[in-house]
C-alpha cells in the first residue's frame, strides 16, 4: 500500500522565483480550491552511443519536456491565488508550479515535482 496516495500532503503551489529548488521554499503559495489535481507528464529522449572497444551501447538521457497540464480550481474572483493565475495569463510571465504529492513527516520524505512555465489560456465555466 505504499504506492497509494491518500491526499495527505497533496498540494499545488506557485512561486514567482523560477530558481526555487525547494518544495517548501520561501515564497511558495498554495493555490486555493483546486478541484482537479494536474497530471504531470514528462517526455524524455535518449541517445545511443557505441564505443569502439565495448560490445554494449551506452544510453544517455537527452532532452526533456513537460507536457502542458491544466490547473482546475473552483474559481473565486476575489481569491488572491486565483487573481495571481489571472495575472500570469494576461502577462504571459514565467512562474513556477510545485506539485506536492505526498508529505511524510515521520519518514522526513516529500514526493514532489517543480516545473517552470506560463499560463497559455483560461476558461471560466458557470
Amino acid at each position: 500500500m505504499a504506492d497509494i496516495f491518500s491526499g495527505k500532503g497533496l498540494t499545488l503551489q506557485y512561486n514567482t522565483d523560477t530558481g526555487n529548488r525547494s518544495p517548501q521554499g520561501i515564497g511558495n503559495v498554495t493555490i486555493n480550491n483546486v478541484t482537479e489535481f494536474p497530471a504531470l507528464t514528462i517526455q524524455s529522449e535518449t541517445n545511443n552511443f557505441e564505443t569502439y572497444d565495448n560490445e554494449y551501447k551506452t544510453v544517455l538521457l537527452s532532452d526533456k519536456s513537460v507536457e502542458p497540464f491544466d490547473i482546475v480550481v473552483a474559481y473565486l474572483p476575489d481569491d488572491p491565488t486565483h487573481q495571481f493565475l489571472n495575472e500570469m495569463a494576461e502577462s504571459q510571465s514565467v512562474f513556477q508550479v510545485i506539485l506536492q504529492y505526498q508529505l511524510d513527516l515521520e519518514e522526513s520524505q516529500i514526493t514532489y515535482a517543480i516545473v517552470n512555465g506560463y499560463v497559455t489560456g483560461t476558461v471560466v465555466v458557470n
